[in-house]
């Protein structure tokens, strides 16, 4: 004997799942996988943006170092000349040549290790 109890719970079994399936499982599973391609794309802004600082990072040091090299040979030039430089020559203001030892480092030392903090946050 088949008994009927059976088939009506089996019936409302498949039909809870397609109500669930339906209006529960795919709006969450759309919201989880555009969550997740949101995350994705995050992820990869910030990989971008850290190349790209440190690409900008890298050219400042070799601007830097050419700029220092020039400087240097502007430097020698004048020794070999005979000629004083002036503070202005140093990238000082004439007033304040009293920052050449102190100052000037301390803010070099600054940007240096902010520059070393932006490349450290990969």
């Amino acid at each position: 004997m088949f008994n009927i109890t059976l088939l009506i719970q089996s019936f409302n079994f498949l039909l809870a799942y397609w109500f669930l399936a339906r209006f529960f499982f795919k709006p969450v599973l759309n919201v989880i996988q555009h969550e997740t391609h949101n995350e994705l794309v995050l992820k990869n802004s910030i990989l971008n943006c850290h190349a790209i600082l440190k690409d900008c990072y890298f050219k400042k040091q070799q601007i830097l170092q050419k700029n220092r090299t020039k400087f240097c040979q502007y430097m020698g030039f004048c020794a070999t000349i005979g000629i004083k430089p002036k503070a202005k020559d140093k990238g000082l203001p004439d007033n304040d040549i009293a920052l050449e030892e102190g100052g000037v480092s301390r803010v070099r030392e600054a940007a240096q290790i902010l520059a070393n903090k932006i490349i450290a946050m990969e």
